[in-house]
């Protein structure tokens, strides 16, 4: 048992990879660098801000009634939570797990 860990360890050990220094990358050439940075300004300059039309009221619709399913589901996720703590329904779950499972542990 004891052969059978040691060379586990050290199929294992040798099989990570190297740590050691690699090569250097390599260097992008200045001059093609420079070269996309001239185009992607022109590009840029070229097409300039792009105008957006104001929001619909459907679409103002939709995203107010968004923000109300987002608060109804953090309430309706605090509350429900809340009324199995105080009421005292969890311990009655815990209760009814306990008889159902006595024989388990």
């Amino acid at each position: 048992m004891r052969s059978i860990l040691i060379l586990f360890s050290a199929v294992l050990a040798l099989s990570q990879p190297s740590f050691s220094q690699t090569a250097n990358p390599p260097v992008p050439d200045t001059a093609l660098v420079m070269a996309a940075v001239d185009t992607l300004q022109r590009i840029a300059e070229e097409t300039g801000p792009v105008p957006v039309p104001p929001a619909s009221e459907k679409a103002l619709r939709y995203y107010r009634s968004g923000n109300w399913l987002w608060g109804l589901g953090l309430l309706w996720g605090l509350l429900v939570p809340a009324a199995f703590l105080f009421t005292g329904f969890s311990a009655r779950i815990r209760n009814w797990a306990q008889r159902l499972g006595h024989k388990w542990f």
